[in-house]
């Protein structure tokens, strides 16, 4: 009895399914390959776009003109034989007028177009100029006759504009020590506030400073009678105007 190979017993027919399968997958396989190479080689969809869109003729000036309204076409006519003639075009007119937007009627300018700055809002004919009330020498009594008229026409001002606050200033000469000087320039201050408020300007209005002998006149000495002063200044009034340094009366 001989040996026999293994495998050597499998019936034909099975060997003929596996063949079978083997030259299928074969064949997919092939398929897929040749599949693959034609789609890399393929070009995409956009890329024959773009070469007709850049392999596109330019259009000619002729064609751009002709391909523009009557209108625009008279006016690229006028300003190519103005440039031939070596004068410049004269500009064409708008489609729309203002005044034909508006029915007729000219416009108006709002005043806040590009170069147009717009007005600046009036300011008070009433506004108050600052008061400089005087004092005599190491007293904190004011000296109001010559002020009495501009201060009835702070108070008045203040009664006809509740927002208005008003800022007392005190000051002083440079005699004496500077810490006296300092709380000197306060009863001042505080003296006016009562003034105020004896005219009817409530205290809650009013805004003390007291500077002492460090706040001079400009161009006067430290120790000059100008300098016993208490300043009063409107504050937070709307549309007012205040001038830096202000003026005294």
């Amino acid at each position: 009895m001989r040996n026999r190979l293994p495998g050597e017993d499998t019936p034909t027919w099975l060997v003929a399914v596996f063949a079978l399968i083997g030259g299928l997958v074969a064949t997919a396989a092939a398929w897929l390959w040749l599949s693959a190479q034609s789609a890399v080689e393929q070009p995409s969809p956009d890329k024959p776009a773009a070469r007709q869109v850049s392999a596109a003729p330019a259009a000619s000036p002729a064609a751009n003109v002709a391909a523009q309204p009557p209108a625009a076409r008279e006016s690229a006519t006028e300003a190519a034989a103005a440039a031939r003639a070596g004068t410049p075009p004269e500009p064409a007119p708008s489609s729309v007028s203002t005044a034909e937007s508006r029915g007729g009627e000219p416009a108006e300018s709002s005043g806040q177009g590009p170069g147009v700055a717009a007005p600046a809002p009036p300011g008070r004919q009433d506004c108050q100029p600052v008061i400089a009330i005087p004092f005599p020498p190491d007293n904190a009594r004011p000296i109001i006759t010559d002020v009495r008229p501009a201060l009835d026409g702070l108070v008045e001002f203040l009664k006809r504009h509740p927002e208005a606050r008003v800022a007392v200033e005190g000051h002083t000469d440079s005699y004496g020590p500077e810490d006296y000087n300092l709380l000197l320039s306060y009863r001042r201050a505080r003296a006016v506030v009562l003034l105020l408020g004896a005219s009817g300007i409530k205290e809650d209005r009013t805004v003390i400073g007291a500077a002492g002998e460090f706040a001079p006149l400009e161009g006067v000495p430290g120790n000059s009678g100008e300098n016993r002063r208490v300043l009063l200044q409107v504050k937070g009034a709307e549309n007012c105007r205040e001038e830096p340094g202000g003026s005294t009366q």
